[in-house]
């Protein structure tokens, strides 16, 4: 691997780790809460969280998509 791949996946790991405390999804509470078919315990915080970086991820991949004409990394 090349310096630069190194660097992409530090930035990557980084950006996920911080989203996922951020959402307070590293809570073990919040994923079983989720987890859990008991309509007394179930905690459908998770689904917002995923829904709204899907929606995050679709914007931005479609702005990324019409301004670049080629890729900017690549092996």
């Amino acid at each position: 691997m090349k310096q630069a791949d190194h660097f992409v996946a530090l930035v990557s790991g980084i950006l996920f780790g911080f989203g996922l405390a951020f959402s307070g999804m590293c809570r073990i509470t919040k994923v079983l809460g989720f987890l859990t078919c008991l309509p007394d315990y179930w905690d459908p915080s998770l689904i917002f969280v995923m829904a709204s970086a899907v929606c995050i991820n679709l914007v931005t991949f479609n702005l990324i998509l019409r301004k670049r004409t080629k890729p900017v990394y690549k092996e």
